[in-house]
């Protein structure tokens, strides 16, 4: 088993908005009053378009099909009580090539989705989540 390193999300404001160290990387999450960056469940979205995405370019480059230009348009109806949790989502994937055959790509976003994606995967109910609590003094 392979993990993906140590993740740390600290508070970096009063609010609600946080920092994530990723490796050398800084993710910022916001979801407090005039956020102006996105919040974990838009990052969460767009987690799941590029996943995708990316195992659709890598699919269609492997067939030496030549894409000049993905775009993915995201959306996602949201429960009105709390979790809050998505209830269905939405992505409109734009491919630009050229001669790049409806059915290979069909396939590519099939396979993606189906058996690539981790993000999505890691998404399905038989995935446990342990959360552990530490109380530290300060």
């Amino acid at each position: 088993m392979r993990a993906e390193g140590v993740l740390t999300l600290k508070s970096v404001a009063a609010g609600l908005r946080f920092e994530a160290k990723i490796a050398d990387r800084t993710l910022v999450l916001d979801s407090s009053h005039g956020a102006t960056d996105a919040n974990p469940v838009q990052a969460l979205l767009a987690s799941i378009a590029a996943c995708t995405a990316m195992d659709v370019v890598e699919i269609l480059r492997k067939k030496r099909l030549v894409i000049t230009a993905y775009e993915v348009l995201m959306s996602g109806e949201r429960a009105e009580q709390h979790p809050r949790r998505f209830l269905s989502l939405r992505f409109v994937h734009r491919l630009t090539g050229r001669g790049i055959p409806r059915q290979a790509a069909e396939e590519a976003l099939r396979l993606a989705h189906e058996k690539y994606c981790s993000v999505s995967a890691t998404l399905r109910p038989d995935v446990p989540a342990v959360h552990v609590l530490e109380i530290l003094e300060g």
